[in-house]
């Protein structure tokens, strides 16, 4: 088995309060390929609200950051099938709210993707919690990432054996700050360790730690059926 690849990212963020939140999907997308989306948002006082996804996309989680009921993390994928359009829009019904989103477009995976439960920390040292996927150890892609509700805190370093670090740095205190980063390790289990912010006060932080296996093979991701003609008829496929 190989290891799934990053084809192309994405993020963003909206410091304007409404209720509908546009994401957009990352470049050169292909149908097959499967599209991930990690997405925080806040609203400006306390107050209950949930996150609602794109239509046709799967919630693998949606968690309320424990120290308030102000800020939720949730996470949302597809399989691509070609018919995206280069946005899609989250939704927060009924309420207000800020948004901040980092997308991960992946190759040459192997079922679907996991994510553990998340750990809710005030610190500028968060700890990724760990996961133990249900497929067991393989050829693994491992994302790690934390957010919280104040942008003008930022992230300095990712878990050791990480890199390729993506921020979403609003630098507005009630847009959520968003930060992950990725590694390959054939592994049953990662417990990723610790981040660096720049302070950890009053920030009500959400980490995570998301998994998927690599391919055993098959068919490459193709980009319309005129190329699966193509290449069917070269023997490729």
């Amino acid at each position: 088995m190989a290891y799934p690849s990053i084809e192309s990212t994405s993020n963003g963020f909206d410091s304007t309060a409404q209720p509908n939140h546009i994401c957009n999907l990352p470049a050169g997308r292909m149908a097959g390929n499967i599209v991930v989306i990690h997405f925080a948002a806040m609203v400006g006082a306390t107050a209950f609200f949930s996150i609602t996804p794109p239509t046709g996309w799967t919630e693998l989680i949606e968690v309320e950051q424990g120290l308030s009921a102000e800020f939720r993390f949730a996470c949302f994928y597809r399989v691509l099938d070609g018919t995206e359009a280069d946005t899609v829009t989250a939704t927060t019904p009924g309420k207000n709210t800020r948004h901040s989103y980092i997308c991960y477009q992946i190759s040459g995976y192997n079922g679907t993707p996991e994510i553990s439960t998340v750990s809710t920390q005030d610190t500028a040292n968060p700890d990724a919690p760990s996961l133990t996927p249900s497929w067991g150890s393989a050829p693994n892609l491992w994302i790690v990432g934390h957010t919280h509700r104040v942008g003008v805190i930022t992230m300095s370093a990712l878990p050791a054996g990480y890199s390729d670090m993506i921020t979403v740095s609003p630098a507005y205190n009630y847009t959520p700050y968003f930060g992950t980063g990725c590694k390959n390790a054939t592994a049953a289990s990662d417990d990723p360790g610790t981040f660096t912010l720049s302070t950890g006060t009053n920030m009500y932080g959400i980490a995570f730690t998301f998994a998927i296996s690599g391919s055993a093979g098959g068919s490459p991701a193709i980009a319309s059926p005129a190329i699966a003609s193509k290449l069917m008829a070269s023997g490729i496929i």
